[in-house]
């Protein structure tokens, strides 16, 4: 495996352990629940404005990729434009690191500009429209099985509402989940 395709399968982990992690765990970012505080003393003052009436527009949202984007820019990391996901409610993009470049270093960088400018607002915009996303969510998953048995994954019946076993799934058959995850979660990327 090579590198390009380690850091695609780390990236598309990640995702779905976001995914995941964000649709169980209710909304934590509210400004009652200090999404508002929060936002404020890191200083990322858009995540600030966007969470301070409560609610987290899809404009607030969108402007709040853009801004993580174009800070991830800023660091040196080449990344695409950002692009809806399978279920047309959250924008995904890919990012790598230039050859030669310090990888952990990059990922940091990333880490931070995500952190400053669409972390909270991110949580609280998927929040806010959990049943719909889990609705679609559930039915992109069942495609993923599907594509995953189409490659020769011999999956036998997975609850796609289950976590454990989407990341059952995920650990037996690594190579075909990333494939099918990335081709119905994913379209349009490279």
């Amino acid at each position: 495996m090579d590198a390009r395709t380690v850091r695609v399968m780390t990236g598309t982990l990640i995702i779905v352990a976001i995914t995941l992690s964000a649709c169980s765990a209710g909304p934590v970012d509210t400004p009652e629940r200090g999404g508002y505080a929060e936002a404020l003393r890191r200083g990322a003052n858009g995540q600030a404005t966007a969470l301070k009436d409560s609610q987290v527009t899809e404009d607030e949202y969108r402007t709040a990729v853009t801004e993580m984007v174009e800070c991830a820019r800023g660091a040196g990391l080449i990344v695409s434009e950002p692009r809806p996901d399978g279920t047309g409610i959250l924008l995904n993009y890919d990012f790598s690191v230039p050859d030669g470049s310090d990888a952990d270093e990059r990922e940091k960088a990333h880490d931070a500009c995500y952190r400053m400018h669409l972390e909270i607002v991110s949580d609280e915009y998927l929040a806010q429209r959990r049943s719909l996303f889990e609705a679609k969510e559930k039915a992109l998953f069942d495609t993923v099985v599907e594509c995953m048995k189409e490659r020769g994954a011999e999956t036998g019946r997975v609850n796609t509402q289950d976590g454990a076993e989407i990341n059952r799934i995920n650990h037996e058959w690594p190579e075909e989940f990333v494939i099918c995850h990335r081709q119905v979660f994913e379209p349009g990327s490279s």
